[in-house]
């Protein structure tokens, strides 16, 4: 699992990617964002890491989206 959330981490420093979200493709980079979220969870606002908690959350809404019964979607 650490694999994953560092190439989950790795994926989301890369210069390109800094400033958009990343869609998630798979369960394993989907567990590796919420392990993410708990390591960033702490942070004040307004420092690289609540921006980077910002996008990990807004990653794992779309995943969840696309996935959810409610909405029809899969």
């Amino acid at each position: 699992m650490i694999d994953a959330v560092n190439a989950y981490r790795l994926k989301r420093d890369s210069p390109a990617t800094a400033a958009m979200t990343n869609s998630i493709t798979s369960l394993e980079q989907y567990e590796a964002a919420n392990q993410r979220v708990a390591e960033l969870c702490n942070f004040a606002e307004e420092t690289p890491q609540a921006e980077e908690l910002h996008w990990v959350i807004a990653d794992i809404c779309a995943w969840d989206e696309e996935r959810d019964d409610a909405t029809g979607r899969r």
